[in-house]
């Protein structure tokens, strides 16, 4: 399993495992940690960072 491109299915999967409302508040701090990316602040949640970034570059190509 590659751990670089956190789609849908991982979305799901953390639908699945945590509920709802914690991948609701999952998305929103992916989004808000996307921002922050951006300006050089992401130092909580390296991982969780890391991810989206991945994907990002990978969306773009």
């Amino acid at each position: 399993m590659r751990r670089n491109t956190p789609s849908a299915a991982e979305v799901r999967t953390v639908q699945a495992r945590l509920g709802k409302q914690v991948a609701d508040i999952f998305l929103l701090s992916l989004c808000r940690k996307f921002r922050t990316v951006r300006r050089g602040r992401f130092v909580k949640h390296p991982s969780l960072v890391l991810c989206p970034v991945k994907s990002a570059k990978s969306n773009q190509t």
